[in-house]
């Protein structure tokens, strides 16, 4: 009988080896797509500098509470590419302590972004307004164009951690406000 609970017992251990491996890379892979999700980042293509004669409605009337712009400039894009570096850790940021589960949470680079020069107290500031993919999906299922967010501020004051606005400072490289939007 020893030799064959000895089998037994041997045959249990290497079971629950095989089992702790298993849970082991289970749970490496999921850290894995994990941090691969929240590492991706902003797409360039998905920003858009909107024109000066819309530039003053980005950000309002539902984004961080900023004073009124008293006047408009054109970011370069090295600024634009400096407010996206810096963009990009301010959103990872505040999505991870979203209250969201992970599987509603958005990653990073599910935003379209809106960028406009506005002058507030005489500093010039880069607004922004971001929104879901998933708006423009919306959009093209309702009017078939997608493009005239790339013209058009877009207005949106709900939809949660789907929507942000932000104003950022080129001028020493941070964000002053950053917030997403309520829920109706």
């Amino acid at each position: 009988m020893t030799g064959v609970c000895g089998d037994l017992r041997a045959a249990v251990r290497l079971t629950n080896m095989r089992l702790s491996v298993v849970i082991l890379a289970a749970l490496l892979g999921m850290s894995a797509c994990k941090a691969e999700r929240n590492s991706a980042a902003l797409i360039p293509s998905w920003a858009a500098l909107v024109p000066s004669q819309n530039a003053a409605a980005v950000g309002q009337p539902c984004g961080p509470p900023l004073h009124a712009a008293e006047g408009i400039w054109s970011p370069s894009q090295e600024d634009i590419r400096r407010l996206e570096r810096q963009l990009n850790l301010v959103l990872e940021e505040s999505l991870a302590r979203s209250l969201l589960p992970d599987s509603l949470r958005p990653a990073v680079n599910d935003y379209y972004r809106q960028y406009a020069g506005v002058i507030v107290n005489g500093r010039r500031l880069i607004y922004v307004t971001g929104f879901h993919r998933q708006y423009l999906a919306s959009v093209q299922q309702l009017h078939g164009d997608t493009t005239a967010w790339r013209t058009q501020p877009v207005l949106v004051c709900d939809g949660g951690e789907f929507y942000f606005g932000a104003a950022y400072d080129p001028s020493d490289g941070h964000f002053i406000a950053f917030q997403f939007n309520g829920y109706a």
